[in-house]
């Protein structure tokens, strides 16, 4: 990747020819910047190393990307500071997973630099393991951690990657745990050099995006402290204490394709790999392309389209000639088939189940369901809450309103199935919960149902006070679509 400049100094008596030949060398020898195409891990790379993954264009833009002044470290340019790597969906048709990965990366082909995981945390394994990716995807992850994020607060970790997103306008975050531990393998595969590493002091780990359930908390896992004997993949459990080792934080950023509508929805066919037969499903509206398209009418000043911030979703009457309920649902996230996520309850209030939780749609149809609680509406009044809705409603034009309870379980869930991705999480703080349509009847009084808090133990379904509340309780909006 890099050349050495020629130093030798021409004497006097070499002549015309020979200083000319001197200088054309000269000139092929300066530093040169290399493209994307050969700095990027892709696809060509995978072949190479570990197996076929099929192939995706680079990001558009990508080599301005690259070229443009660090936002982390502003003396040195993108390219100095990250590494880019494919994320594959399947690596030789096997669902890429943190499990699969451990197995390539004993034995790489090529004459690639072979590793191990020195240390696989069980609860990380069992939990987060067996996620594969809906779609391959391009990733840019900082080869080191951010400056300040050392010895810091996983809050506070998580405010400094926010902050820096707000200051650049770019899409910085906190990785997961499959793209940090895939950057820094799939760049010691090809160089041999161990990022993230423990040969100075402190050791360098990254905290990631996922939670994991340990002992009734919540703990973030960590990637780094690579040895020779190599790379650490673990839970770290003082979320809120400093680290004696110095856990710092990387920021990364997604190149994700948008999917066409054809690939979109969770439709029939979805249902029918992961859940069961559901029947043939209503057509969906003709101009769905273009709602699709449009500016979000909720986020609409970050240039976000609806696309972008909703999930599409099929409701159906039956599955396997069965009726559709919250309470069947609940069976059958456990145990999905076609390799998809799984995934329970991790509480459903027994009011909930005995009021709601048998009941089914008279015929399916398609909902439209933000893919998270729309902006200042959270610790509101239940009152204020739906004024919100309908004054979005009376804005645009648009219906939309609050949604049912098995309607909100169903879009947050079945996008769980396919992508491993849980919305309205506990990954974040606040957390992250919607009140919906229904009233339930508790302690004689009526109160709205909530769901939401997704962590690695399940989604949670209870019902809530209508008066003020915490601020991890906020409210959906949804349009239904007969």
């Amino acid at each position: 990747m890099y050349n050495r400049i020629l130093t030798t100094r021409p004497t006097r008596f070499w002549g015309g020819a020979t200083l000319l030949l001197y200088t054309l060398l000269l000139q092929s020898c300066q530093p040169y910047s290399v493209s994307a195409t050969e700095e990027a891990f892709g696809a060509s790379s995978w072949q190479q190393y570990y197996g076929e993954v099929g192939e995706l264009a680079l990001p558009d833009g990508i080599e301005a990307t690259l070229d443009a002044p660090c936002p982390f470290w502003p003396d040195k340019q993108v390219r100095d500071t990250h590494l880019l790597v494919l994320i594959p969906a399947k690596v030789a048709g096997k669902p890429f997973t943190l499990n699969l990965l451990g197995e390539l990366i004993k034995s790489p082909k090529g004459g690639g630099s072979k590793t191990k995981y020195r240390y696989y945390n069980n609860d990380v394994q069992s939990q987060v393991g067996n996620e594969a990716p809906a779609s391959s995807y391009w990733l840019l992850l900082t080869r080191d951690v951010l400056p300040e994020s050392h010895s810091k607060t996983y809050t506070a970790q998580k405010a400094l990657v926010a902050y820096h997103a707000r200051r650049t306008g770019l899409n910085y975050e906190l990785p997961k745990t499959l793209e940090a531990a895939t950057a820094i393998l799939t760049h010691h595969v090809r160089t041999g050099e161990r990022l993230y590493n423990k040969d100075n002091e402190p050791w360098t780990y990254t905290r990631c995006q996922e939670l994991i359930r340990y002992n009734s908390g919540d703990y973030p896992p960590v990637v780094g402290g690579f040895e020779p004997s190599g790379l650490d993949v673990e839970d770290y459990v003082h979320v809120y204490d400093y680290s004696p080792y110095g856990d710092g934080v990387a920021g990364c950023r997604k190149f994700e394709p948008l999917l066409s509508t054809l690939s979109d929805p969770f439709g029939a066919s979805s249902w029918q790999q992961y859940y069961g037969e559901v029947g043939e499903e209503p057509a969906l509206p003709a101009d769905m392309e273009t709602t699709l398209d449009a500016p979000c009418p909720f986020w609409e000043s970050e240039g976000k389209k609806v696309r972008d911030t909703h999930l599409l979703v099929l409701i159906p009457a039956e599955i396997d000639g069965k009726p559709f309920t919250l309470n069947l649902l609940g069976e059958l996230i456990k145990s999905p088939k076609g390799r998809g996520n799984k995934t329970k309850y991790r509480y459903c209030a027994s009011t909930v189940q005995s009021q709601v939780g048998n009941e089914a749609p008279a015929g399916s149809y398609w909902v439209l369901l933000t893919r998270d609680v729309l902006p200042e509406s959270r610790n509101k009044t239940y009152a204020a809450q739906k004024e919100i809705v309908a004054g979005h409603t009376s804005r645009t034009g648009l219906s939309y309103e609050l949604p049912k309870t098995l309607e909100a379980a169903t879009a947050i869930l079945t996008h769980h199935v396919r992508t491993g991705e849980r919305l309205y999480n506990k990954d974040n703080y606040p957390w992250t919960y919607a009140r919906c349509q229904e009233l339930i009847r508790y302690k004689s009084k009526d109160v709205p149902s909530v769901v939401g808090g997704f962590g690695p133990s399940g989604l949670c379904t209870y019902v809530s006070s209508i008066r003020y509340d915490h601020d991890y309780i906020g409210v959906a909006g949804c349009r239904k679509f007969f």
